[in-house]
């Protein structure tokens, strides 16, 4: 069968700029997939979440989507952090993708995960490691390659707080994470994810934890640490005001133009539209993640 959408040799700029916003951005959070090729994603500086699904063509429920009907950082944050696409493989930027070639996508990832599921348990002896409420599971190895099933992201540091898996797979997730999940499926529209108290696993789709246990567990954390709920994960929080959107704090990276220094602005808005008429040939300047420098590029 052919596709419907054209195939594209050359990335087009737009798509390049949202895939590098991609793979920078760390207020994307994976809070429900529908399927193997819908998903759910909530944005930090955003109230309703957005929904992706892959196809010929692949479609978002935002307005960068609506207004370009080309891909979005939501769709290339799919791609490319979900599937593990590379960048410069030219199925990263077609505008959709056939039957045969979603079917490798899906493939490729089912036997990273196999892989990544068949990892040996902490302690030498696995034989009594069982899948019962009563009795909580053992943890996992967390190995530095391996990502969060929520954020994506690898976890290539130590000091960020992580929780596990209780009841089912022993597999970790960011605490941060964890927390937006819950607040996700506590006010979502759709049915009570949140069976008898007990919080589904993003990963194996067992039994997490329950609420009690996970909010008490979260308490013990800010106690140990003296810290605030949204300083349990990597992301950071500045207390200003980007002057596109107006959003306040900016989570998330914070950017300065450099050749207009009053002009500072969060992620979203780096690749929007007034951004790129007025400021698309200048240079900018990032304020990474816990570290109180500009890089420039």
């Amino acid at each position: 069968m052919s596709k419907i959408t054209e195939w594209r040799r050359m990335c087009p700029k737009i798509v390049r700029k949202n895939q590098i916003l991609a793979m920078e951005i760390d207020t994307l959070f994976l809070v429900r997939q529908n399927g193997p090729l819908a998903f759910v994603v909530q944005d930090l500086n955003k109230s309703k979440p957005f929904e992706v699904r892959l196809g010929d063509p692949h479609k978002c429920t935002c307005k960068c989507y609506i207004i370009t009907t080309d891909l979005c950082v939501h769709i290339c944050w799919i791609i490319l952090k979900k599937f593990q696409i590379y960048w410069a493989d030219a199925i990263s930027f077609q505008k959709g993708m056939s039957n045969q070639e979603l079917r490798s996508c899906i493939s490729g990832r089912e036997k990273k995960c196999k892989k990544q599921s068949q990892r040996r348990l902490t302690a030498e002896d696995d034989s009594d490691f069982v899948y019962t409420l009563s009795r909580p599971v053992r943890k996992r190895f967390r190995k530095i390659e391996d990502s969060c099933p929520i954020c994506l992201d690898a976890y290539s540091r130590n000091d960020i707080a992580v929780v596990y898996c209780k009841y089912s797979c022993g597999n970790a997730v960011h605490a941060r994470c964890i927390w937006m999940l819950l607040k996700h499926q506590e006010t979502g529209s759709e049915e009570n994810t949140i069976d008898n108290n007990m919080l589904k696993c993003p990963l194996c789709r067992g039994n997490f934890n329950t609420v009690i246990a996970l909010k008490l567990e979260f308490r013990q954390m800010l106690a140990k640490t003296k810290m605030k709920i949204s300083d349990i994960s990597v992301i950071p929080i500045h207390d200003v005001s980007c002057c596109f959107c107006k959003t306040k704090p900016v989570r998330g990276n914070l950017y300065r133009c450099l050749d207009c220094c009053s002009i500072l602005l969060c992620a979203i808005c780096l690749s929007s539209e007034d951004f790129r008429i007025y400021h698309g040939s200048h240079n900018y300047a990032i304020k990474q993640v816990r570290v109180n420098v500009l890089c420039f590029y």
